[in-house]
């Protein structure tokens, strides 16, 4: 297959309306932002493969793959598909392949509040993850360094800005970005341009 021609890359940008030429988008965000849950909506609304990169990383028992650039690799190299926008290793691969970054840029307090919420049902729940894993208790953030609250703290800010480096400089080439502030700011441009015509829009 050709090289597809690199458009010039660009700072963020205000959201627009999806097009055909945003086969590839990666969803950019801290823990608790709602990537997961965005990447199903734009995958059933666009036609796009569903690539979901935890479900690579994690083995049973929360191991980690060794090979993840390598297995991201393959899982990418599709025409269309929408992922998340994370694990250094698989950025490099996402900032050269995909056509949009969708940047869930929220709150630190936002993101936060969300991960608590979604621990607490996954814990009375009962909820199996990635290869059977489950999530451990609101405790264990004491002593285990990988607590998704840990992890909603740390992914955003900085860490988030310097992993989306590669795309927010001006003038290397790369996708575009378009970055959302709020929940609400994304909820109005799902309605508007996900949402078919005359449908509810979600509340």
């Amino acid at each position: 297959m050709a090289e597809r021609a690199r458009r010039p890359g660009t700072r963020a940008t205000s959201p627009g309306r999806l097009t055909e030429r945003h086969a590839r988008i990666a969803v950019a965000g801290a823990s608790g932002a709602g990537k997961t849950t965005l990447a199903a909506r734009l995958a059933r609304a666009h036609g796009l493969e569903r690539v979901e990169l935890d479900s690579l990383y994690y083995g049973p028992g929360w191991t980690r793959r060794d090979d993840l650039a390598q297995v991201a690799e393959a899982a990418l190299s599709g025409p269309r598909w929408v992922t998340e926008w994370q694990y250094d290793e698989v950025i490099p691969l996402l900032t050269e392949r995909a056509d949009l970054v969708i940047w869930l840029d929220y709150p630190c307090h936002v993101t936060a509040t969300s991960v608590v919420l979604r621990s607490w049902l996954r814990r009375i729940h009962h909820e199996v993850l990635w290869a059977g894993n489950r999530e451990g208790g609101m405790l264990s953030v004491l002593w285990n360094p990988h607590h998704a609250l840990r992890y909603a703290v740390t992914s955003g800010g900085r860490r988030l800005r310097d992993s989306l480096a590669p795309v927010l400089t001006p003038g290397r080439a790369g996708p575009q970005i378009w970055r959302f502030r709020t929940p609400a700011q994304l909820s109005d441009w799902v309605r508007d341009a996900l949402e078919p015509a005359g449908a509810e829009a979600p509340r």
